[in-house]
């Protein structure tokens, strides 16, 4: 019985150090977040009307991850350049909370998993306006009042703060 306690006590040990294992990426930045908002969305609103490539990362052609990576890097702010990393940086948000700067989450693929991101530059009637690379029509602002966007909407989540 005590051998049994035992291994309980160090499997939860074993639990409890995995899960504080992964550090949440949160840029803090108090008095200048507006400043780093509107950096990182004039960098992003610079890539408008470029195509679409995966895996791209310049003017040339970008994917959705690129163009959040670039824009931020611009900015000095180091994020992850896929969207399954982007999905575990920052800090999940109410959408209805969504501000300048926040990033938004979609399931757009048939295996039914987050595979897209944009970064909101605005919010119009309560609704955040956002800009993604397409992969049909490239760099493009969309709103998440859209019906293809609003039905793939997963989440919402804030890395400057």
């Amino acid at each position: 019985m005590k051998h049994v306690k035992w291994s309980l006590l160090i499997v939860i040990c074993f639990l409890l150090v995995g899960c504080g294992g992964q550090k949440k990426t949160v840029v803090k930045y108090p008095k200048k977040r507006v400043a780093v908002e509107n950096t990182v969305i004039t960098h992003a609103k610079g890539y408008l009307g470029t195509p679409y490539l995966y895996g791209g990362n310049s003017r040339k052609g970008i994917d959705c991850s690129g163009l959040i990576h670039q824009s931020f890097s611009k900015s000095k702010i180091s994020v992850p350049r896929t969207v399954s990393e982007l999905k575990k940086t920052g800090y999940k948000i109410s959408v209805k909370k969504a501000r300048p700067g926040d990033l938004l989450f979609f399931k757009t693929s048939r295996n039914r998993k987050i595979s897209h991101a944009g970064l909101v530059i605005r919010i119009e009637n309560k609704t955040p306006q956002f800009i993604h690379a397409s992969t049909s029509r490239g760099v493009i602002v969309s709103s998440l009042s859209q019906a293809y966007w609003n039905k793939a909407f997963v989440e919402a989540r804030r890395i400057v703060r």
